[in-house]
């Protein structure tokens, strides 16, 4: 049996030594960064089967870094976990791919083995407010339109604001008025942060499944995407 390559997040030096005392028990490819911008970079050049991120680091990190957080975590198993002192005790919560209670060793032994080691998409996501009228019939009628706008959009997807309840899986037409090409966009909602859940810009995240190439084209050549 390979061994499962983790990715730890933890931004100070001795938490990193704490951690990493703590999982030598188990037959482990470690790899450790100190913030969530290094753990795109490294999972979009390298796959990975799981990620533990330190909980002190994920609150510390910028808005723009919470954001590219909840894309990743909900793609890979992930240990939210944080260091009880002076014990130097682990606790932690499974999040992401990894909902169920499970403990650290079943995280690592279970969770992680039977999650084929995979990379993230590595388009670069840029901050663009776009105007975006939001269907979920597809036939845009007035009361099933939703205006909101994107936060941030790449080549392959966008963020967007909503109010109104979205699940993960649910497929969306939507119209960029910004664009040449009003032909509606269908993407599907990849992930979904309720509103009043967190503390954080509600929203759903979007895969683009159906964009025109013209309407692709003008995102790059005139947008820089």
């Amino acid at each position: 049996m390979n061994k499962p390559k983790i990715v730890l997040v933890a931004s100070e030096s001795d938490q990193v030594d704490v951690y990493l005392k703590s999982f030598q028990v188990f037959d482990l490819e470690l790899h450790t960064v100190p913030n969530i911008t290094d753990l795109v970079r490294l999972l979009s050049r390298e796959p990975f089967n799981g990620i533990v991120i330190d909980l002190k680091t994920k609150l510390k990190a910028s808005h723009e870094e919470k954001e590219l957080a909840y894309d990743v975590l909900e793609q890979y198993p992930v240990m939210q976990s944080r260091l009880i002192l002076p014990s130097g005790k682990v606790q932690s919560m499974p999040v992401g791919k990894a909902r169920k209670e499970v403990t650290i060793e079943d995280f690592f032994t279970r969770v992680c083995v039977a999650y084929q080691a995979r990379k993230i998409r590595s388009d670069p996501r840029k901050s663009l407010n776009f105007n975006i009228l939001l269907s979920r019939d597809g036939r845009f009628s007035v009361d099933a339109v939703e205006r909101t706008f994107t936060i941030n959009i790449s080549r392959g997807g966008c963020f967007v604001p909503i109010s109104s309840e979205w699940s993960i899986g649910q497929h969306v037409a939507f119209i960029i008025k910004e664009l040449e090409d009003r032909t509606p966009i269908v993407g599907e909602i990849r992930w979904c942060v309720p509103w009043g859940k967190r503390l954080t810009v509600p929203g759903i995240g979007i895969k683009f499944e159906d964009i025109q190439k013209g309407q692709l084209n003008q995102l790059i050549e005139q947008f820089g995407l």
